[in-house]
């Protein structure tokens, strides 16, 4: 069983891992550094997250942590209503 369960686990790491190196790749750190000194000496941490956000958003990045975010959210679900079944199971059958 623990075989089982370690094996998809290395499969499923291997198949991420290498498409999220990546996902972060192309910046040139030196323009970067320059934004972000004159989006906070200009407006704070609001305009940095705002230039950060636009940054993500015009290369196409934002779409990687938005499919991450609901992928996420989708196993947290599966798994509530999982349970909540199993628990009605058990109550059941405890009656």
């Amino acid at each position: 069983m623990y075989k089982k369960v370690y094996t998809i686990l290395l499969l499923t790491l291997g198949w991420f891992l290498p498409s999220l190196s990546f996902a972060q790749g192309g910046v040139d750190n030196a323009k970067t550094d320059t934004a972000v000194h004159q989006a906070v000496t200009a407006a704070g941490t609001t305009a940095r997250k705002a230039a950060m956000m636009d940054k993500m958003r015009s290369e196409g990045k934002i779409y990687v942590v938005v499919v991450c975010l609901v992928i996420i959210l989708l196993g947290i679900l599966t798994y509530v209503i999982r349970l909540d079944r199993k628990i009605k199971q058990l109550e059941n059958d405890f009656k």
